[in-house]
């Protein structure tokens, strides 16, 4: 009886063992397929980037920098193919940055990619957006200097120069700052058209 229950103690272990080992391997492949996506060989090519991302989405989704990496890449490189690669890479960059956001809401690289492109469908979406994610992040200078970006967008310029106040680091100013200023001058060429 103790024989038996040794062994049977045995097996559980080892198969608990081979379990942890399987897992294991799993997730250090899938590191390895983000480091080269990020910092090796396949960095330069977005395409080799998105199948990597993919694939070690598949082996472990649960680090979502896998996310914020790919859907950077997408959203920040969406012009690099011409036109009809643009509608591509949008669409690369909402869906990981959506899966990304599920596994950690609170990444700003992820909200940032959410908000430019919800900018693109809605900016009034963007806005609460991007609201939302500047009340659990406020005293951070960039996130205000977003939400100046996103008022001048959507032609709120009050707002906008109230939330100006906020931006306390000089670079974040000067961004902010233009972004109203490059609003305000669009919405003025856009009225000389007319």
């Amino acid at each position: 009886m103790k024989r038996s229950l040794q062994l049977s103690t045995a097996v559980v272990l080892l198969a608990i063992a081979s379990i942890g080992v399987w897992h294991a391997c799993r997730t250090a492949r899938a590191q390895y397929l983000y480091w080269r996506s990020k910092h090796g060989p396949d960095n330069r090519q977005a395409d080799k980037v998105f199948s990597n991302c993919d694939r070690a989405y598949r082996l472990y989704p649960h680090n979502y920098r896998f996310s914020t990496w790919t859907a950077e890449k997408a959203w920040y490189g969406r012009y690099e193919n011409g036109a009809e690669g643009t509608v591509d890479r949008v669409a690369i960059a909402k869906r990981w940055s959506t899966r990304g956001l599920g596994m950690n809401p609170h990444v700003r690289e992820l909200q940032l990619v959410k908000a430019r492109w919800l900018a693109d469908e809605s900016i009034n979406e963007a806005i609460l957006s991007w609201r939302s994610f500047l009340e659990r992040e406020f005293w951070d200078s960039f996130n205000h200097a977003v939400m100046v970006e996103l008022y001048s967008r959507g032609g709120r310029y009050e707002d906008a120069l109230d939330e100006l106040a906020w931006v306390k680091d000089p670079k974040d100013l000067a961004y902010a700052r233009q972004t109203i200023q490059q609003a305000w001058q669009d919405e003025i060429r856009g009225l000389q058209q007319q």
